[in-house]
């Protein structure tokens, strides 16, 4: 039996990608000089996916939400804070993995400026660093205290609520044939790193609810598949022949499984950028917030702009002589 906690509405975005939710539980308290008073709380987040470097668009957002006199009391964000290229099995050196943990750690600092209480795990497009056990780093790496990773995490955010997390992306594939890469793991392999998470889950109270945030969305949601011609657009008219199916099947059937039916209260996850929307999978709400607006990974587009929510935009270039790409991994790996 799950807990009280309930999403009651969704908050209109306060820009496309950015998306205000609401959780709340209501509490019967008894008293002898009254009737039973339900009392509420409530827990506003803000959810910011896959930034890929732009903070200008963070600023943007943290103003906006001034003006609206809207205060989140938490902020999430589902990886894809940076723009590194990647390639399963090859890890780059640690010049590369410096500049963008130093790339990362602008964005993380910009969304800890909304609110400090801010849980983010790492993309497809983030330093291996960030997957590793900190004690075991090669550099000195600037995102360890901004916020909190919570990479194969669970945290407990208020009274029988709780957030799990999980990064990464697994291969996609277009009419059954590979398409962008997984990284930093095979979906088998995503699975088997993900069971201690499952398995921490299953074991809390019978009460409790859990947002479960991961990069990745589940295989068969909707919210993890590239139905457009432009993958990282949500207004570019028509529809491919052959959709784009970026789903992990190995959280899939974690979602599926009976204990996690009864806890999790929403899957949101981002790295589908066209997959931005809402999705049931059985008892489960799956929520895609999109791409943070304004940018799209270099590894998507080879032009120099890109239309991104209807709004063309020059996109941010890294210099990088120590890890290179052929156009082909390019392709492969577009999002």
């Amino acid at each position: 039996m799950r807990s009280d906690w309930r999403i009651p509405a969704a908050a209109a975005a306060t820009t496309a990608c950015l998306l205000l939710i609401t959780v709340s539980s209501f509490t019967t308290v008894h008293s002898a000089f009254s009737s039973p008073l339900a009392m509420s709380r409530t827990l506003t987040i803000l959810i910011v996916s896959d930034p890929h470097d732009d903070v200008q668009a963070i600023h943007r957002v943290a103003e906006e939400l001034q003006d609206r006199g809207i205060k989140p009391d938490v902020v999430l964000c589902p990886g894809d804070l940076t723009t590194m290229k990647s390639k399963l099995g090859v890890r780059p050196d640690d010049a590369v993995l410096k500049q963008y943990d130093d790339s990362s750690a602008e964005v993380l600092s910009a969304l800890a400026g909304i609110n400090p209480a801010l849980f983010w795990i790492p993309g497809n497009h983030d330093p291996d660093t960030m997957f590793e056990d900190p004690e075991s780093l090669t550099i000195a790496a600037s995102t360890l205290n901004i916020g909190t990773n919570i990479h194969g995490k669970l945290v407990q955010l208020a009274p029988s609520l709780y957030l799990a997390g999980y990064g990464g992306a697994v291969e996609a594939s277009i009419d059954g044939q590979p398409s962008w890469g997984a990284y930093p793991v095979t979906d088998e392999e995503l699975g088997a790193g993900i069971l201690p998470l499952s398995e921490e889950i299953s074991i809390l109270p019978a009460d409790s609810s859990v947002l479960l945030m991961t990069h990745c969305g589940p295989n068969g949601s909707s919210t993890a598949e590239v139905s457009g011609w432009d993958a990282n657009s949500i207004t570019a008219q028509g529809v491919r022949e052959h959709w784009v199916l970026s789903g992990s099947r190995s959280l899939r059937d974690m979602i599926q499984s009976e204990q996690l039916q009864s806890k999790t209260l929403l899957n949101v996850h981002g790295h589908t950028h066209n997959g931005c929307g809402m999705a049931r999978l059985g008892a489960v709400t799956v929520l895609n917030p999109g791409s943070c607006l304004l940018y799209t990974s270099d590894a998507a587009d080879e032009e120099d702009s890109v239309d991104l929510g209807g709004r063309r935009i020059i996109k941010k270039k890294h210099n990088n002589d120590n890890y290179q790409k052929t156009e082909k991994d390019n392709k492969s790996n577009s999002i």
